[in-house]
C-alpha cells in the first residue's frame, strides 16, 4: 500500500515529461516551418531588360517591381529594391527575361566598343546572312529584339519513305536576342515596305558562345529567318514542326 502513492507520483512525472517533450517537438517543428516559409522582398523583371540597358534606366523605366517570395527561393545576391546599391552607370550584362529575379551579378561595366559597334559584355557579335524577305521586310533594325528560326532539310526519314517527298523541319533556334546592326535601311512607312525582296541582308546579333555555335551550324545546314518581337511577344523553345509533302498528289503532312 505504501508503494501506491510513489507509483502514482512517478506516473504523473512521466506524463508531465511526455507532455513537455511533445510540446517542445511541436513548437520546434512550427519554428522550422515558419523559417522555411519566411518571405523576403526581391526585385523581379516586369518586362525584358535587353543586354546593355543601364541600371539607371531599369530604376526609372518600369523594368522591374518588388515581390515577396519564400526566403529559400531567393538567390543570395538578389536585389531587394530599385534603390539597391548598384552603380547607375552599370548595365545589364545579358538579356533578362520577364519574371526573372534581378541579381547583383547581372549588372556590370559598360559594354566594350569595337569601332562603332558596341558589344554588351560578355556577349559576342555574330553576323548572319538572311534573305531580304526573312528580316521582317526590313523592319528589323539596330536595337530590335528578334527570334531566330531555322529551316533544315532532312535527308533520310520514315516520312520520306512513306510519302516520297523531301521532309523539312522548322524550329525556333533562339527565342529572343538583341540586334546590334543591320546592313539595310529601315522602311519609311508601314504602307508597303521599302525593302527590296531580292538579295540578302546582313544582321549582326549579340549572342552567348553557345547561341553563336547553334547559329553558325544552323546557317551552314539550312536557312535562317527572323521574327520581330515586342516586350509582350511570346517566344519560347519547342520541338519544332516537321513537314513533308508531295505536290503532285497534294499530300501534305505536319507533325511535331
Amino acid at each position: 500500500m505504501k508503494r501506491r502513492p510513489i507509483l502514482i507520483v512517478l506516473a504523473l512525472l512521466l506524463a508531465l515529461i511526455g507532455t513537455g517533450a511533445v510540446y517542445f517537438y511541436v513548437h520546434s517543428a512550427d519554428s522550422r516551418a515558419v523559417n522555411g516559409l519566411k518571405a523576403t522582398t526581391v526585385l523581379v523583371a516586369t518586362k525584358q531588360i535587353p543586354a546593355g540597358t543601364p541600371w539607371s534606366a531599369v530604376a526609372a523605366g518600369g523594368y522591374a517591381s518588388t515581390e515577396s517570395v519564400p526566403a529559400s527561393a531567393a538567390p543570395a545576391s538578389a536585389l531587394s529594391s530599385i534603390s539597391a546599391n548598384v552603380a547607375s552607370s552599370s548595365v545589364a550584362t545579358f538579356s533578362i527575361e520577364p519574371g526573372q529575379i534581378l541579381v547583383r551579378e547581372a549588372f556590370g561595366e559598360k559594354p566594350s566598343a569595337v569601332g562603332v559597334l558596341t558589344i554588351p559584355s560578355p556577349l559576342q557579335a555574330l553576323t548572319i546572312s538572311v534573305p531580304a524577305n526573312a528580316d521582317v521586310a526590313g523592319y528589323v533594325q539596330n536595337g530590335s529584339q528578334v527570334a531566330v528560326y531555322s529551316i533544315n532539310q532532312l535527308q533520310k526519314s520514315t516520312i520520306n519513305d512513306q510519302l516520297g517527298g523531301t521532309p523539312y523541319i522548322s524550329k525556333i533556334l533562339l527565342p529572343r536576342v538583341s540586334v546590334l546592326a543591320v546592313s539595310a535601311a529601315a522602311p519609311s512607312s508601314v504602307n508597303g515596305s521599302s525593302a527590296s525582296s531580292a538579295g540578302t541582308v546582313l544582321v549582326t546579333l549579340a549572342l552567348t558562345q553557345q547561341q553563336a555555335e547553334r547559329v553558325v551550324l544552323a546557317q551552314k545546314l539550312g536557312d535562317l529567318y527572323l521574327a520581330l518581337l515586342t516586350d509582350a511577344s511570346a517566344s519560347s523553345e519547342d520541338s519544332g514542326i516537321l513537314g513533308a509533302g508531295v505536290v503532285s498528289s497534294a499530300t501534305l503532312l505536319f507533325t511535331r
